[in-house]
C-alpha cells in the first residue's frame, strides 16, 4: 500500500520546500496530487482482482505487475506536470556541512574545498 498511497504519486508530485511554490496554485497541486493517488489506488485494486481471477494462468505474477507498471507510467506522462516548478538552492544545504561531518558519516571527500 505504501507504493500506492505515497511512493507513485510522491514521483509526479514531490512536495515543495517551504516558502516555494504559489500559494495561489496550492488547491490545484492539492487536487492534482489526491486525484493521482486515487487512480493509483483504483489500478492496484483492479490489479489485484484481475490477480485473483486469473491466478491459475501460467505466469501471471508476471504479467500483473508489468500491466500495473505500464498504466502508472502512461498516466504519469498524461496527466498535468507540477504548475510549480520547484527552485531551490542545494548549494545551502551542502556549503554548511563540513568535512568533519562527512568523516564522521563515513563518507570520504576526495574534493578539495573541504580540505
Amino acid at each position: 500500500m505504501f507504493l500506492e498511497f505515497y511512493l507513485v504519486p510522491f514521483s509526479k508530485y514531490p512536495p515543495n520546500p517551504p516558502s516555494t511554490g504559489n500559494p495561489d496554485t496550492t488547491g490545484l497541486r492539492d487536487d492534482l496530487y489526491t486525484t493521482y493517488q486515487i487512480i493509483s489506488v483504483i489500478i492496484a485494486l483492479v490489479m489485484r482482482i484481475l490477480f485473483f481471477k486469473f491466478r491459475k494462468v501460467n505466469k501471471i505474477s508476471y504479467i500483473i505487475p508489468a500491466i500495473y507498471i505500464i498504466s502508472i507510467a502512461s498516466i504519469y506522462f498524461i496527466w498535468e506536470s507540477n504548475p510549480d516548478k520547484i527552485m531551490f538552492d542545494h548549494g545551502i544545504i551542502w556549503d554548511k556541512i563540513t568535512h568533519d561531518q562527512f568523516i564522521r558519516l563515513g563518507v570520504l571527500i576526495k574534493d578539495e574545498k573541504y580540505k
